[in-house]
């Protein structure tokens, strides 16, 4: 009975904080507090539409539009700010769920600085139009992609403008081989039953483990979490052609767990793993916890989850 109660109250406590979360989402309070805006001593009208007249004093000024896109850590909203010839005044990131490392090199490497003056009908393509900011690629091409969707929405709605027709590019080089090898040897190491010659078992998981730990979990950053799952709940399905490595390591986790009931990203590839195996090996050391400790530990990642 107690479990049931916890269970409908975790559960009634997640809806009402999506409810009040939805509710309090005031798209215009936050455009007006843009810097672009206040730098300039623009005022936003407001606007039956999704396009915003922008004035400064009494006189039209421009446009605002809001552009969306799917960043590695899910959707993010990108603001435009056009004058009436149809120049980019300025772009600001409004709403994001990327990590804020990512998002601290973008400010430092001034990356919103070179949408400056562009017009608003470009291609906003990476490599070319816009350069990406290393160690944040895909939250560069995220918002690069949101700009894109906010300023053609000014330029056609607006300005009668002919913007260009963009085709989709695969992004693929060689972090994407490097992602595929190591996947490669994860599934070997849980699917060889035994030790010959020619392969041996503990080996290829080491190997997979290291090589998760190097490149999946510094050098790309594109490590999963239960948050990645929870995200397809939110509708969180980014582009395959910009997101392979993403659709890659979670399409085939799922596969591998629906079609033969193995983990083989957490057992096999995890950087956190790979970390906890690691600290264990240099140490040496096994921490065993008391009885009633353990009871109430084991609960904790996922009270920490609801909370």
């Amino acid at each position: 009975m107690m479990k049931k109660i916890i269970n409908w109250f975790t559960y009634g406590t997640l809806a009402i904080a999506f409810v009040i979360g939805y509710l309090n989402i005031n798209n215009n309070q936050e455009l007006n507090k843009l810097n672009t805006l206040i730098e300039n001593k623009l005022k936003l009208k407001d606007n039956d539409t999704d396009i915003y007249d922008v004035h400064k004093e009494k006189t039209l000024f421009g446009y605002l539009s809001t552009g969306e896109a799917q960043g590695y850590g899910g959707p993010l909203q990108v603001a435009v700010i056009a004058d009436s010839s149809g120049t980019i005044v300025g772009t600001e990131l409004v709403r994001s769920y990327e990590t804020a490392s990512f998002l601290a090199k973008l400010k430092n490497h001034k990356y919103y600085d070179q949408y400056t003056d562009k017009p608003i009908n470009d291609k906003f393509e990476l490599p070319g139009d816009v350069a990406a900011v290393s160690g944040a690629t895909i939250t560069s091409l995220a918002i690069a992609n949101a700009t894109r969707d906010a300023s053609y929405q000014i330029a056609k709605k607006k300005l009668s403008m002919q913007v260009p027709e963009i085709e989709k590019k695969w992004v693929f080089a060689s972090k994407e081989i490097v992602i595929i090898i190591i996947f490669i040897l994860g599934i070997m190491s849980i699917f060889f039953k035994k030790e010959n010659r020619f392969i041996r078992k503990k080996q290829i998981k080491f190997a997979s483990l290291i090589l998760g730990f190097v490149f999946i979990g510094f050098m790309y950053n594109a490590s999963l979490s239960l948050t990645h799952f929870g995200r397809l709940f939110l509708g969180y399905f980014p582009d395959i052609h910009s997101h392979f490595i993403w659709w890659f390591l979670m399409g085939g986790t799922f596969l591998i767990l629906i079609v033969w009931g193995k983990n083989v990203y957490c057992s096999s590839i995890c950087p956190f793993h790979a970390t906890q195996k690691l600290l264990s090996m240099i140490s040496g050391i096994k921490l065993k916890l008391p009885k009633q400790v353990s009871k109430i530990a084991v609960k904790t990642p996922s009270f920490l989850l609801w909370f």
